[in-house]
């Protein structure tokens, strides 16, 4: 961070890439979705956001009806990781107080109109709007925001930035990065 009534470091390209490659990233959960009805709930993702079934154990859990695992799916280049809650002792809960979970997992898509259709999709298949799709305050025109709840509980925000947006958001990270490397650099102890 630059010292008070100093310049801001400037951004470098590099600082730029590093910016704009954080901003176009598509970030998974690393944690598990404990379901209560774990082929019930690979539907859902199925049908609402397109989740293709990368593995699933034991193999014959989805024909079979045998409780699931472990399933691996691939959501909007993200993995997604899926058991169902009665195979093991976890204490999880998809609700505590009335909060699905301490994150919401993300779908970041390419267009409003794909936004709004998966939003769509998701009430129809049992999903409850948690937040209006819409632009909201903190947001470039053009962009949209909204959550919804599944049938399990669990929190899913769906996203669209705008360009300019996604500009503004990398120009920031560029900066809070050329900041951050500026102070890196700085020998301890001395102003």
């Amino acid at each position: 961070m630059a010292a008070a009534g100093a310049a801001p470091a400037p951004a470098r390209d590099e600082d730029r890439a590093a910016s704009l490659e954080l901003t176009q990233m598509h970030i998974g959960p690393k944690g598990s979705i404990a379901s209560p009805d774990g082929a019930k709930h690979i539907k859902f993702l199925s049908e609402v956001f397109g989740a293709k079934v990368l593995n699933v154990w034991p193999e014959d859990s989805l024909t079979a009806g045998k409780p699931i695992v472990h399933a691996t799916l691939w959501v909007n280049n993200g993995v997604v990781y899926l058991f169902d809650a009665s195979t093991f002792e976890t204490g999880a809960k998809p609700h505590a107080d009335g909060v699905s979970c301490a994150m919401a997992l993300n779908i970041e898509l390419d267009s409003p109109e794909e936004a709004k259709r998966v939003f769509a999709a998701a009430i129809a298949a049992g999903a409850t709007e948690a937040t209006e799709l819409k632009l909201h305050f903190w947001q470039s025109e053009g962009s949209l925001f909204g959550a919804v709840r599944d049938p399990w509980g669990f929190r899913w925000t769906i996203d669209f930035e705008s360009a300019e947006q996604r500009k503004k958001y990398g120009d920031s990270l560029a900066k809070q990065i050329a900041e951050a490397r500026a102070a890196e650099a700085k020998p301890v102890g001395r102003d």
